[in-house]
């Protein structure tokens, strides 16, 4: 009799976990073409544009050509030798489309596989260093940090971090010259057991602190996604991409731990989170239909839908007290597919993909 009940207990439980997985992975949801405004593609990107972030003075850094098999599936793409860039965009000249800056200092290009990315801009100093989890053979991963040199449009290596708690590395967040948050999106890193963990919605990831040694400050996460942080530095945002949540967390400077103010639903996977520095308003490149982009990062020729959102936040008192989502992009692939991140400078709009090619946008609908 017990036995029995605790079958019934483990099927229940299973059953539930497979028909959230079903309802996250947006069967259901209709899927139509929403553009801001003008948009094209930018020359160049062909092999994945999966994170972006801006400086202060509008250059765009991108990620470009992930292809580690925990994301990508498609053996056509691994057989091809996708080699991993960094590109510049100057959103003062949208014309001139992107550049591939060059990496200098003791760094094998052989064995980069970019993926999320992060700026650190000195405000003393005005150096610009660009921090990118980069995932290495054998499953293993680590945050490199470079120098930007913009006459010269290189990146000069200056340091590999790795730590035991870096484990499945997707994105990262620089909060000082060498130190960071990192997001660990799931628990295990490949083979049947990553897959077993995904969908059977295990809450394993978690977000860590990296300062001269690393440590896992939040746990119970289920595939902690993009992160990044107010503009003065407040607030720090993490999305679940199987959840569809934006954390918002309370960020203690003088020990970088994290309090937890505010989950937002946003009722889609949402990727990499891109803070306007001016406005404060924050970006959300998304999957809306789940299922497109699985099937997508198994055959990249597929189709997948994307999604860009606005995630305002406003208040008398807290700016975490009141939040409005607004939609601003949406497209089923013919343009762009699998939607992994937007930035906004000004009156136009980036918007990358996890391994297609990268839209530009002119914004009249504000």
């Amino acid at each position: 009799m017990v036995l029995r009940l605790i079958s019934v207990v483990i099927l229940a439980v299973i059953v539930a976990r497979v028909c959230n997985f079903v309802y996250v992975s947006g069967f259901h949801k209709p899927i139509y073409k929403q553009y801001p405004g003008p948009c094209r593609l930018v020359p160049g990107v062909d092999r994945g544009s999966e994170d972006i972030t801006v400086s202060s003075e509008g250059l765009a850094f991108i990620s470009s050509g992930l292809s580690s098999p925990r994301f990508v599936h498609d053996p056509q793409r691994h057989a091809e030798g996708v080699k991993g860039r960094i590109l510049l965009f100057d959103y003062s000249h949208p014309e001139k489309n992107t550049t591939e800056l060059s990496i200098v200092g003791n760094f094998s290009n052989n064995h980069f596989d970019p993926h999320g990315i992060s700026l650190y801009q000195n405000p003393v100093t005005g150096e610009t260093r660009l921090f990118v989890v980069n995932h290495l053979p054998d499953f293993k991963d680590s945050v490199e940090i470079f120098r930007f040199m913009e006459k010269e449009k290189s990146l000069y290596h200056l340091k590999t971090c790795q730590g035991e708690h870096m484990y499945s590395l997707n994105d990262v967040l620089a909060v000082g010259p060498e130190s960071f948050y990192f997001t660990n999106d799931m628990f295990f890193t490949q083979g049947i057991l990553r897959i077993l963990e995904l969908y059977a919605g295990m809450a394993w990831g978690g977000v860590g602190l990296y300062d001269v040694t690393d440590k896992i400050l939040l746990q119970g996460m289920m595939f902690a996604n993009g992160i990044n942080m107010s503009p003065d530095g407040r607030l720090v945002y993490v999305a679940e991409f199987v959840r569809n949540t934006v954390n918002i967390y309370k960020r203690v400077p003088e020990d970088n731990s994290l309090i937890i103010q505010k989950v937002i639903y946003t009722y889609t996977s949402v990727d990499n989170i891109e803070v306007d520095k001016k406005t404060g308003d924050i970006w959300l490149g998304c999957h809306p239909a789940l299922y497109t982009t699985i099937k997508h990062m198994e055959n990249t020729t597929k189709p997948a839908a994307s999604q860009v959102l606005r995630l305002r936040l406003s208040s008398n008192s807290d700016p975490y007290d009141k939040a409005e989502l607004r939609q601003f992009f949406m497209d089923g692939g013919e343009l762009i597919s699998a939607s992994s991140v937007a930035s906004m400078y000004n009156d136009a709009m980036l918007i990358g993909s996890v391994t297609d090619r990268m839209v530009y946008c002119e914004i009249k609908t504000i």
